[in-house]
């Protein structure tokens, strides 16, 4: 760092402005569409701890490429800003009038990385990254002799925080109405003509609907507010476009408790509604002891220092007739059994603790299918049933794996809408998350 009090100069080191977001942004996409590729788009457990480890990764890396050597400089009413990449054989200068500059903030952007900002009278900013703290104190320093500070207390608009949080509500309110209405019409016009939408799709519509929604009713108006940049800066605001993840699973359980039971009488039949998940079927076989294929597959160690682990269960479902070993069979009766083993367990325990519980949970689905289901729903087809019926000689291309219910319609779809209460009492947290940060940016 250099200052010259004869010039009016302060020289600092600072990444490339507009270069390192530029950089970091394309590049994590770039990796995370690679991961992606490898998972073959499947929502893969270790695919988010990748994406964040990558994510520090490039960040650093593109913050140390793009470091450049920067230069304030106060002179005729303008403030220059000069930035020189010796890597990239960049220089760009910016010339600010001071008259234009509402005032000067330095503050976080993510922990432990801060940043100088520069905000206008017409509601722009320009943002240059500090990599150390002593560089921090000097522009401070200087730019307090010239320019007015930003802080909570400078917005003319908003003098208080309670009436920031309430215009924010006002807009999130409006965010979450617009997305939803949205993601509501994609989703059941995939239903009714088949466009063919996975749910992988369909969440990545979501989040993408959610941004430029959360960019045009959320971010442009608080800027134009005269918030300060943490209310608008998109990885602070991810509160508000993450609340649309859950739009998907939403609508499935609404459409879940909206729909009718089909009275069929063997489970061929089922393949006459397409549309529909929930069959009663009066003729139906099935023979566990003879055919049962099983697997148990592992989850992620949580912080209580546990893992899930699921146990599968596909037993062939007959129509009426009985199970025969040499025979083919298109529908498959699944039941999953969960358990959480001790991440501080030995292997041999481990491994004892899993045997035991499998054995168990195959004990419990045979015993159950000695009481006939009061209803079947079909499930959807995954890596988990597929890599179960891969090698079954009885398993047809076609299959389609169904869950027995032994509880009433109305208990199930009570709890259903027990899970679409809490699903919206996330989306209304989340949302209220963000109003705060916005407000607190104020």
């Amino acid at each position: 760092m250099i200052e010259n009090d004869d010039d009016l100069a302060l020289t600092f080191k600072a990444p490339l402005k507009g270069w390192h977001d530029l950089i970091f942004i394309s590049s994590l996409l770039l990796v995370s569409l690679l991961i992606a590729g490898l998972f073959n788009f499947k929502l893969n457990p270790y695919f988010p701890i990748l994406i964040v480890i990558m994510g520090f990764i490039i960040f650093y890396v593109s913050r140390y490429l793009t470091s450049s050597l920067t230069t304030l400089k106060i002179s005729n009413g303008l403030l220059v800003i000069t930035q020189n990449n010796s890597l990239f054989k960049i220089d760009k200068i910016l010339s600010l009038p001071i008259e234009e500059l509402r005032g000067y903030e330095i503050n976080q952007v993510t922990r432990g990385n801060n940043a100088l900002f520069l905000y206008t009278n017409s509601f722009n900013y320009d943002k240059y990254s500090l990599l150390k703290i002593s560089d921090e104190l000097a522009v401070e320093a200087y730019l307090a002799k010239y320019l007015k500070k930003i802080d909570k207390n400078s917005n003319p608009l908003f003098g208080s925080f309670l009436s920031a949080f309430l215009f924010a509500l006002k807009n999130s309110f409006l965010f979450i109405a617009l997305s939803f209405g949205i993601m509501a019409g994609l989703y059941f016009s995939n239903t009714k003509y088949q466009f063919g939408i996975s749910s992988t799709l369909f969440f990545i519509f979501s989040l993408l609907t959610g941004f430029i929604m959360w960019w045009f009713i959320i971010r442009l108006q608080a800027q134009r507010k005269y918030f300060r940049f943490g209310a608008y800066y998109w990885l602070s605001a991810c509160f508000f476009y993450i609340s649309t993840l859950l739009f998907y699973p939403l609508l499935n359980n609404w459409v879940d408790t909206r729909e009718t039971i089909i009275s069929v009488n063997r489970p061929d039949h089922i393949l006459s509604y397409q549309n529909h998940s929930l069959f009663k079927i009066n003729k139906a076989s099935v023979a566990p002891n003879l055919i049962l294929l099983s697997n148990a597959n592992f989850g992620l160690s949580n912080r209580n220092g546990t893992f899930p682990v699921t146990h599968h269960f596909i037993t062939p479902l007959g129509g009426g007739k009985q199970i025969n070993r040499q025979a083919h069979y298109n529908f498959w009766l699944g039941q999953d059994y969960m358990q959480k083993i001790k991440s501080s367990n030995g292997p041999i325990t481990r491994k004892r603790f899993i045997d035991s519980f499998h054995q168990a949970a195959k004990d419990q689905f045979i015993k159950s299918l000695q009481k006939p289901p009061v209803f079947y729903k079909i499930t959807k087809y995954n890596k988990d049933i597929a890599s179960l019926l891969w090698y079954s000689p009885n398993a047809t291309k076609l299959v389609i794996v169904l869950a027995p219910h032994w509880e009433s319609v109305t208990s199930y779809r009570k709890a259903i809408q027990k899970e679409i209460a809490t699903q919206i009492a996330f989306i209304i947290a989340l949302n209220l998350v963000g109003c705060i940060i916005v407000a607190l940016n104020r």
